[in-house]
Protein backbone atom coordinates (compact mmCIF):
# COMPACT_ATOMS: atom_id res chain seq x y z
CA UNK A 1 0.00 0.00 0.00
CA UNK A 2 2.94 2.65 0.71
CA UNK A 3 4.52 1.71 -2.76
CA UNK A 4 1.12 2.56 -4.31
CA UNK A 5 0.72 5.62 -2.23
CA UNK A 6 4.36 6.77 -3.23
CA UNK A 7 3.76 5.87 -7.05
CA UNK A 8 0.61 7.67 -6.59
CA UNK A 9 2.39 11.04 -5.24
CA UNK A 10 5.21 11.02 -7.60
CA UNK A 11 2.81 10.88 -10.61
CA UNK A 12 0.55 13.46 -9.59
CA UNK A 13 4.04 15.49 -8.39
CA UNK A 14 4.96 14.96 -12.29
CA UNK A 15 1.26 16.01 -13.40
CA UNK A 16 1.57 19.11 -11.04
CA UNK A 17 4.93 20.10 -12.41
CA UNK A 18 4.16 19.48 -15.90
CA UNK A 19 0.93 21.45 -15.83
CA UNK A 20 2.90 24.47 -14.16
CA UNK A 21 5.28 24.54 -17.01
CA UNK A 22 2.63 24.18 -19.91
CA UNK A 23 1.83 27.49 -18.96
CA UNK A 24 2.77 30.78 -21.36
CA UNK A 25 6.46 30.97 -20.74
CA UNK A 26 6.91 34.77 -18.83
CA UNK A 27 7.18 37.59 -20.96
CA UNK A 28 10.59 38.53 -21.55
CA UNK A 29 10.84 42.60 -20.45
CA UNK A 30 10.09 44.76 -23.88
CA UNK A 31 12.79 47.15 -23.18
CA UNK A 32 15.43 43.93 -23.99
CA UNK A 33 13.29 42.97 -27.28
CA UNK A 34 12.37 46.54 -28.46
CA UNK A 35 13.59 47.11 -32.35
CA UNK A 36 13.15 50.31 -33.84
CA UNK A 37 14.74 50.90 -37.45
CA UNK A 38 15.96 54.90 -36.85
CA UNK A 39 14.84 56.53 -40.13
CA UNK A 40 15.46 60.47 -39.54
CA UNK A 41 18.33 62.04 -41.42
CA UNK A 42 17.78 65.52 -38.70
CA UNK A 43 16.78 66.31 -35.54
CA UNK A 44 16.24 69.49 -33.81
CA UNK A 45 17.00 70.91 -37.20
CA UNK A 46 20.50 69.15 -37.25
CA UNK A 47 21.95 66.58 -39.50
CA UNK A 48 22.54 63.30 -37.32
CA UNK A 49 26.19 63.88 -38.56
CA UNK A 50 26.22 66.91 -36.05
CA UNK A 51 25.61 64.23 -33.36
CA UNK A 52 28.32 61.79 -34.87
CA UNK A 53 29.89 61.92 -38.37
CA UNK A 54 29.58 57.93 -38.92
CA UNK A 55 25.59 58.28 -37.80
CA UNK A 56 23.26 57.73 -40.83
CA UNK A 57 19.90 57.96 -39.08
CA UNK A 58 18.83 58.79 -35.76
CA UNK A 59 15.34 59.68 -33.84
CA UNK A 60 14.28 60.34 -30.21
CA UNK A 61 12.73 58.11 -28.08
CA UNK A 62 9.24 59.48 -26.93
CA UNK A 63 6.10 58.11 -26.15
CA UNK A 64 5.00 58.73 -29.39
CA UNK A 65 7.24 56.59 -30.96
CA UNK A 66 6.92 53.91 -28.32
CA UNK A 67 3.25 53.57 -28.25
CA UNK A 68 4.00 52.24 -31.97
CA UNK A 69 5.63 49.47 -30.60
CA UNK A 70 4.67 48.57 -27.20
CA UNK A 71 1.35 48.84 -25.47
CA UNK A 72 -0.49 51.05 -23.94
CA UNK A 73 0.01 49.22 -20.35
CA UNK A 74 3.58 49.07 -21.05
CA UNK A 75 3.82 53.09 -22.29
CA UNK A 76 1.88 53.72 -19.20
CA UNK A 77 4.36 52.08 -16.49
CA UNK A 78 7.01 54.01 -18.36
CA UNK A 79 5.28 57.35 -18.35
CA UNK A 80 4.27 56.95 -14.38
CA UNK A 81 8.00 55.85 -13.48
CA UNK A 82 10.77 58.59 -12.93
CA UNK A 83 12.54 57.32 -15.62
CA UNK A 84 12.50 60.37 -18.87
CA UNK A 85 13.03 60.08 -22.12
CA UNK A 86 13.43 63.90 -22.20
CA UNK A 87 14.32 65.91 -19.27
CA UNK A 88 15.68 69.54 -19.04
CA UNK A 89 17.17 70.93 -15.84
CA UNK A 90 20.58 73.33 -15.24
CA UNK A 91 23.20 70.97 -14.03
CA UNK A 92 25.70 72.34 -14.43
CA UNK A 93 24.87 75.97 -12.42
CA UNK A 94 25.45 78.38 -15.12
CA UNK A 95 21.77 79.16 -15.09
CA UNK A 96 20.92 78.34 -18.49
CA UNK A 97 18.67 74.88 -18.22
CA UNK A 98 20.03 71.82 -20.22
CA UNK A 99 18.01 69.47 -22.15
CA UNK A 100 18.52 65.94 -22.20
CA UNK A 101 17.06 63.69 -24.70
CA UNK A 102 17.79 60.08 -25.37
CA UNK A 103 17.44 58.05 -28.81
CA UNK A 104 18.62 55.45 -31.21
CA UNK A 105 20.87 55.53 -33.71
CA UNK A 106 21.76 53.59 -36.94
CA UNK A 107 25.47 54.18 -38.33
CA UNK A 108 26.47 54.54 -42.08
CA UNK A 109 27.75 50.76 -41.70
CA UNK A 110 24.31 49.65 -40.75
CA UNK A 111 25.41 49.09 -37.09
CA UNK A 112 22.53 50.53 -34.55
CA UNK A 113 22.62 51.97 -30.76
CA UNK A 114 21.55 54.53 -28.38
CA UNK A 115 22.65 57.37 -27.27
CA UNK A 116 21.96 60.68 -24.82
CA UNK A 117 22.27 63.83 -25.93
CA UNK A 118 22.47 67.26 -24.00
CA UNK A 119 21.93 70.60 -25.20
CA UNK A 120 21.80 74.23 -23.74
CA UNK A 121 20.37 76.97 -25.28
CA UNK A 122 19.07 74.37 -27.94
CA UNK A 123 22.64 74.34 -28.99
CA UNK A 124 23.96 70.28 -29.08
CA UNK A 125 27.30 70.08 -26.32
CA UNK A 126 27.74 66.59 -25.95
CA UNK A 127 26.74 62.98 -26.92
CA UNK A 128 26.62 59.96 -25.66
CA UNK A 129 26.00 56.82 -27.26
CA UNK A 130 26.51 53.02 -26.73
CA UNK A 131 26.61 50.59 -29.45
CA UNK A 132 25.61 47.58 -27.19
CA UNK A 133 22.45 48.32 -26.39
CA UNK A 134 20.24 48.73 -29.49
CA UNK A 135 16.89 49.90 -28.41
CA UNK A 136 15.95 51.89 -25.13
CA UNK A 137 17.29 54.00 -22.61
CA UNK A 138 15.82 56.98 -20.44
CA UNK A 139 17.33 59.02 -17.26
CA UNK A 140 17.26 60.56 -14.57
CA UNK A 141 18.64 63.43 -12.67
CA UNK A 142 19.58 63.00 -9.48
CA UNK A 143 21.89 65.33 -7.31
CA UNK A 144 23.18 67.77 -10.79
CA UNK A 145 23.61 64.01 -12.22
CA UNK A 146 22.59 61.91 -15.08
CA UNK A 147 21.50 58.02 -14.66
CA UNK A 148 21.40 57.13 -17.99
CA UNK A 149 19.49 53.74 -17.67
CA UNK A 150 19.80 51.25 -20.86
CA UNK A 151 16.74 49.15 -19.28
CA UNK A 152 13.84 49.81 -16.65
CA UNK A 153 13.88 47.15 -13.42
CA UNK A 154 17.38 47.27 -13.45
CA UNK A 155 19.62 48.79 -11.68
CA UNK A 156 22.62 49.76 -13.33
CA UNK A 157 22.95 52.64 -15.04
CA UNK A 158 25.93 55.08 -16.04
CA UNK A 159 26.67 58.50 -14.73
CA UNK A 160 27.09 61.89 -16.49
CA UNK A 161 27.96 64.80 -14.44
CA UNK A 162 29.78 68.53 -15.38
CA UNK A 163 33.23 68.17 -14.48
CA UNK A 164 33.52 72.17 -14.77
CA UNK A 165 34.49 72.01 -18.26
CA UNK A 166 32.33 69.26 -20.34
CA UNK A 167 30.08 66.79 -19.06
CA UNK A 168 31.76 63.07 -18.83
CA UNK A 169 31.21 59.74 -18.08
CA UNK A 170 31.80 58.18 -14.89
Amino acid sequence: MRLINEKFLSILLLFFVSSCMAETEPKQAWWLDLTITPSETTLDNLPVSDFNKNWKHANYLDTTLLTKYISSTEANELTHSKLKLTLSKDLNNNNLVETIKVGIFKKKNNKKGIFLAIFEDSRLIKVFSDSTNKGFSASIVNNKRIHWYKCIKCGNYETIYWNGKTYVLE
